[in-house]
């Protein structure tokens, strides 16, 4: 039975068309999923489907029809009698996604209460279940807390677990597993193709073609609104055949891991010697070691609560260690009172994960660099400077953040990072949020930068194929301990830990080209 059937769908904001007739269904049991760039029009479509593309945008399709129902005539009222009941929805921001002053418990009920899916007497039996069979750790602790007392991960997972409340019959879920690490991401996806197996249908939006092709049976790609292939996923990802299609593919492509640079006779830029922190009862690192090299890129992976990022921040001192200690270039660091340190913090600079958040809203791409270059001599030709470096031109100066994209965004603030000129980026998940190509895009952007400038980059990522693809070393934190460490040719091809093998086996993929066996 066809759950959803979409013919002509249409969505203008303004002047702008994002969507342009698009057409398909997803039936009972059925994976349908939507890929391609961002802009590309893959979420407005989405959302579309549940009546929430907001008041600016004019939605118009020949045939929407929901669960049987003729979608294009519904008002206010049908809308939310079929919102959460009937189709739910996974958003990919859980932080924004879930009420900042309701706790996590009762975000998870409210679709129970509503729906009436369970006696009253078993709602919070059911949460907890459903916190469980989303993989939250505690789920009973977890169920008491606000969602800033979470992880990303964690927050996603209870935002899963919300759109699951209700057993929808129809599930959205736009970039659900994006700030879940492999083995969290690997559970949610088996508890998905779960639910479809029951027979619940499935739109997938995502990035990840590792993610569809382990999970979607059907794929449309979008490119500009309008959609330029579709097909069997296995089908369409072994043989791609539009240009664009063939282009995501090759960006989502595992490559082996690169050699290692050449950093004998380098100058070691930063030691970390057994720090250790703890937060009350709680350890988040334990007698972590390693060092950085000039022109190198050590890869510090992990799931989240391993301690990656205590490490990155005791490492940057903005986070006292316990006991342990941190050198730069051979001087002390961790010691240094704060007033001595502040003069050397030119020489580590920090790349956020979200450049959204981090980039002021207000301010020009001008202004940001103009801010990280206090006193220079001449602000403008060392910003037209930064901008060529990251691959950006004199056109963007004017814009704001919002009139960027991802990928911009984050050579914005890849540039403000370099305004200073570092010896050291401190790299946080710095491409989770972006689609494949623009990812791609990224990662060789901050090789090419490692090469020309002789930087090192601590790279903290949760994505071992960006890990392969990036790193010369490796250390994989486990439960605030480093549990292996070595070339990332040692680690990620042949690991002796069985966490590090655990992690491995977790990572979807695509299918090998036809006649050739699937990767596992």
């Amino acid at each position: 039975m066809s759950l959803l059937a979409v013919e002509g769908l249409d969505v203008r904001f303004g002047a702008v068309h994002a969507v342009r007739d698009v057409s398909f269904s997803v039936a009972s049991g059925e994976c349908l999923a939507l890929v391609g760039e961002s802009g590309s029009g893959k979420s407005t479509a989405a959302r579309a489907l549940l009546g929430l593309t907001g008041p600016g945008a004019r939605t118009t399709a020949r045939t929407l029809r929901v669960d049987g129902r003729d979608a294009t005539a519904f008002g206010a009222r049908e809308w939310r009698t079929v919102r959460g009941g009937t189709v739910g929805l996974v958003s990919q921001d859980a932080l924004v996604s879930l009420d900042p002053l309701r706790r996590v418990g009762a975000e998870v009920a409210e679709p129970l209460r509503l729906h009436r899916t369970v006696e009253p007497g078993r709602i919070r039996e059911r949460v907890v279940e459903l916190l469980r069979e989303v993989g939250v750790p505690e789920p009973e602790a977890r169920a008491a807390q606000y969602p800033h007392e979470l992880s990303g991960g964690l927050r996603q997972r209870a935002l899963i677990a919300s759109a699951l409340a209700a057993e929808p019959k129809l599930l959205v879920a736009d970039e659900p597993t994006t700030a879940l690490d492999v083995t969290v991401q690997a559970q949610v996806l088996d508890l998905l193709a779960r639910a479809g197996a029951s027979g619940m249908g499935l739109l997938l939006i995502s990035h990840d073609l590792g993610v569809v092709a382990r999970i979607a049976d059907r794929t449309a790609v979008l490119r500009k609104g309008a959609v330029v292939e579709s097909g069997a996923t296995a089908e369409l990802l072994r043989s791609p055949r539009h240009p664009f299609t063939r282009v995501l593919v090759e960006a989502s492509a595992a490559r082996p891991p690169r050699e290692p640079s050449a950093v004998s006779s380098a100058r070691r830029l930063l030691e970390v010697s057994a720090v250790s922190k703890a937060y009350g009862s709680r350890t988040a690192a334990h007698g972590v070691s390693f060092a950085l090299h000039a022109g190198e890129t050590v890869g510090l992976v992990g799931e989240s609560g391993s301690g990656k990022s205590t490490v990155a921040r005791i490492a940057m001192g903005l986070l006292a260690p316990d006991s342990g200690t941190v050198t730069l270039a051979g001087d002390p660091w961790s010691a240094l009172p704060e007033r001595r340190r502040r003069p050397l913090r030119h020489r580590l600079q920090l790349v956020h994960q979200d450049p959204y958040s981090s980039l002021d809203p207000r301010f020009t791409v001008a202004r940001v660099l103009a801010e990280a270059l206090p006193g220079h001599p001449d602000r403008r030709a060392r910003t037209l400077e930064l901008l060529d470096l990251v691959g950006l031109g004199p056109e963007h100066l004017g814009r704001r953040p919002h009139q960027l994209s991802g990928g911009q965004r984050q050579r914005v603030a890849i540039a403000r990072a370099l305004a200073p000129a570092p010896e050291i980026l401190v790299c946080d998940e710095p491409v989770s949020a972006l689609d494949a190509s623009v990812q791609d895009q990224i990662l060789r952007l901050l090789e090419d930068l490692r090469q020309r400038l002789g930087l090192a980059l601590l790279f903290i990522s949760h994505d071992l194929g960006v890990i392969r693809r990036i790193s010369d070393r490796v250390l994989v934190m486990k439960d605030a301990r480093v549990v292996e460490e070595g070339t990332a040719a040692e680690v990620l091809t042949d690991p002796r830990h069985p966490y590090t093998r655990a992690l491995l086996a977790a990572v979807p993929s695509l299918p090998g080209p036809v006649g050739a066996p699937d990767r596992a």
